[in-house]
């Protein structure tokens, strides 16, 4: 079979990543490239066409897009068979526990699907805590030693994601704090700043004079904020201790012995409106304020963190800060294919929409 060539015909109309990614292409169907045999390197194409590297390298690209041929490093681009399966890449998920958090999971499952759709081979390592209540890294060591892409961090653990850059393989960090994590290409972050605005609106549409924000960990955003349009804000911290393996249990039963305690001592008395940031805790005191009759939004309003199809609920729509989780995994895995196509530094935040139910 006569070889083809590949050099650029400048008579032509069009353009030369085009003429050369046909080139190719006809070689290959033709038969002259049979799957399994290497293209010849950039440099020779560039050479055999007359043209910049920038040429073939395009050229290629489209014809690994194509599904024609897969780069390997220090091998070439390898012609592949007729719809055959060939992994673009490995992705490892890395998580913490998931059995605790239905809306990481199903990020997750979203991902990674749409990695596997879009032919990555995909390794999820949960990193489990040891006897000293540390992240034991000895899985994700072990799957690291491997060819691996591109780190992929579903948890806000400062430590697990101080332990991936130390690879020094790109990675994107998903979590709740503000900015990226140190060294990841790009970072993920559920943002609520456009919900408490409106959630703050609302408090002053309706005239209220008091909010209790009912939390566990670091003050809330929202406590400053509320004080700057003159409403009284004020934190209940729940008390809590190491969570472990049993955390929906105890997060909801703490919330829910806090709330039996202050309305069965009847101080201090209920504000205006409680408002929940995390979900488990708002089911806990669903739960308290139903024991007691207090009615929603009568004797107290009330608004929820909120997962779609997750919950919490109440016989009444509720007032709640929503996250999407399946929109919530489908930005991340589109946040992940920009990286591995070549985009760095991205910021894209799963937005909480700020829904107004019965329960204020």
């Amino acid at each position: 079979m006569k070889k083809p060539s590949f050099k650029i015909d400048r008579r032509l109309h069009g353009s030369y990543v085009a003429q050369m990614t046909d080139a190719i292409k006809d070689a290959i169907q033709s038969g002259y490239y049979k799957p399994g045999d290497v293209l010849p390197t950039l440099e020779e194409l560039a050479e055999e066409g007359g043209v910049s590297l920038y040429i073939p390298r395009a050229a290629v690209k489209r014809l690994a897009d194509e599904g024609f041929v897969v780069p390997r490093p220090g091998v070439g681009s390898v012609v592949i068979a007729n719809g055959a399966k060939v992994w673009r890449g490995h992705v490892v998920i890395v998580t913490c526990e998931l059995r605790d958090c239905l809306y990481n999971a199903t990020i997750v499952a979203v991902l990674r699907e749409e990695l596997y759709r879009a032919n990555y081979l995909v390794t999820h390592v949960s990193v489990p805590e040891n006897s000293e209540i540390k992240a034991d890294f000895s899985h994700l060591d072990a799957v690291m030693g491997h060819a691996v892409n591109f780190v992929v961090q579903i948890s806000g653990q400062r430590d697990i994601g101080e332990h991936i850059a130390g690879y020094g393989v790109p990675f994107l960090a998903w979590g709740d704090a503000k900015a990226a994590a140190p060294g990841a290409a790009a970072y993920v972050r559920d943002d609520f700043s456009g919900a408490y605005a409106d959630f703050i609106a609302h408090c002053v549409e309706k005239g209220v004079r008091e909010v209790a924000v009912v939390g566990f960990g670091a003050p809330c955003a929202l406590l400053p904020s509320l004080r700057e349009v003159g409403i009284g804000a004020k934190e209940w911290r729940v008390p809590c201790e190491k969570f472990g393996e049993d955390a929906i249990e105890n997060v909801q039963r703490n919330t829910l012995n806090f709330l039996e305690k202050i309305l069965s001592e009847g101080a201090p008395p209920l504000p205006d409106v409680l408002c929940f940031t995390d979900d488990y805790a708002a089911a806990g005191a669903l739960t308290a304020l139903q024991h007691h009759g207090v009615r929603l939004p009568e004797d107290v309003g009330f608004v929820a963190l909120s997962h779609v199809g997750t919950g919490p609920f109440y016989w009444k729509p509720l007032t709640r800060f929503e996250l999407n989780p399946w929109e919530s995994g489908y930005n991340v895995f589109a946040t992940v294919l920009d990286c591995l196509t070549g985009k760095s530094a991205i910021f894209a935040p799963n937005r909480a929409a700020y829904v107004r139910g019965e329960t204020f």
